[in-house]
């Protein structure tokens, strides 16, 4: 059965780019044609005013293409809200109960993971094993490919440790054996902004991305296998990502997916570490695996919240990242293209003796 999907807020935002186009082309064409009077009794100019004639009448089809194209696109979205209206509406219980039980057990699997060595096996494979029901594809692999890498990661770290401070129970369960404010080396009197920053620090973990140089002045070969897995998730999560947002693009891995990859990688980044940061700065002193399953559930909620308040079907991270691609990166990029081209064009038109001025493009 074939599929059809559109993002509203995008082709809205085409429809009512088109309709603008279909103004400012009405504005230039009253324009040529204000000159092409002005010039038509004028001797000098014979002919002129012909030529201009017919520009503004080329004017006057592109600003109607404008216009049909725009209501074209307004009347798609218009059609697209009513047919998900009717979806939604036929909606019943059971199919809601569904949803429901499956969010439950996404949240489940998610606390799950916080829960040492054992507990991110567990969930791993049990969403290895769910998905493998509709069949297993790229991403089901690489979700347990980085699954492992991450239990390898951990268990080099404890190995990284002088034997007596390698706690394995804290390993494989999750750490209950100190609380996050100790983890973090952070007084209990300490104030909030002290202990968030620390957190904030402690989230985005950058120092597990370098290698720990031993008593003998040489790097360990536990943590060589540490960093190493740290680099290979990192790669892991942002080609899942890319994955689905070249399924959004249509199977095409296009400049858009790209760029929602990058933004969507350094969002997702920065909305865990305010939330786990602030978390641990408000329940620091509960033990460690404590604040993490916390920070899940208050991620979880959020994104629910986001959805319940917006109707949103993607959640706050897909949507934030549309929003900056479309008012931050493009714009930027589009400036930034344009200043080069201008800038190169200037450069060659120099150097191969080309000095003529540029056209005037302003307004008649």
């Amino acid at each position: 059965m074939a599929e059809f999907e559109i993002e509203l807020g995008r082709t809205a935002k085409w429809a009512s780019e088109l309709e603008g186009l279909h103004g400012e082309l009405r504005q230039q064409k009253g324009r040529v044609e204000s000159v092409a009077r002005k010039l038509k009794f004028k001797g000098d100019y014979v002919g002129v005013d012909i030529a201009l004639g017919k520009t503004a009448s080329n004017l006057g089809k592109l600003q109607t293409q404008m216009k049909q194209y725009g209501g074209m696109l307004g009347n798609i979205v218009k059609a697209y809200k009513g047919a998900e209206s009717a979806i939604v509406a036929k909606v019943t219980p059971a199919m809601k109960i569904e949803n429901a039980v499956n969010e439950a057990g996404d949240l489940v699997l998610s606390l799950m993971s916080e829960f040492g060595i054992a507990g991110s096996t567990a969930s791993a494979l049990i969403k290895f094993l769910g998905g493998a029901a509709d069949g297993i594809d790229a991403k089901d692999i690489l979700s347990l490919i980085k699954g492992a890498n991450g239990q390898v990661g951990k268990i080099a770290k404890v190995l990284g440790k002088e034997a007596k401070d390698r706690n394995w129970a804290d390993a494989f369960f999750g750490t209950f054996s100190k609380s996050m404010w100790e983890k973090l080396d952070v007084k209990p009197n300490a104030s909030l902004l002290t202990k968030w920053k620390a957190a904030f620090k402690d989230q985005l973990s950058l120092e597990d991305y370098i290698p720990e140089v031993g008593k003998n002045g040489k790097v360990t070969t536990a943590s060589k296998v540490q960093v190493a897995s740290k680099y290979i998730g990192a790669a892991i999560s942002f080609a899942l990502t890319a994955l689905d947002n070249k399924e959004e693009q249509g199977g095409v891995m296009n400049g858009r997916a790209w760029e929602e990859t990058i933004v969507e990688t350094g969002v997702s980044a920065v909305e865990g570490a305010v939330i786990g940061s602030t978390v641990a700065a408000l329940i620091g002193g509960a033990p460690v695996v404590v604040v993490g399953a916390a920070t899940v559930g208050v991620t979880w909620a959020v994104d629910m919240g986001y959805k319940a308040l917006t109707g949103s079907e993607d959640g706050i991270i897909e949507d934030a990242s549309d929003w900056i691609c479309d008012h931050v990166v493009e714009p930027v990029g589009k400036a930034v293209g344009n200043w080069a081209k201008s800038t190169w064009d200037s450069v060659t038109n120099f150097f191969s003796g080309n000095k003529q001025k540029p056209a005037y493009s302003g307004a008649w």
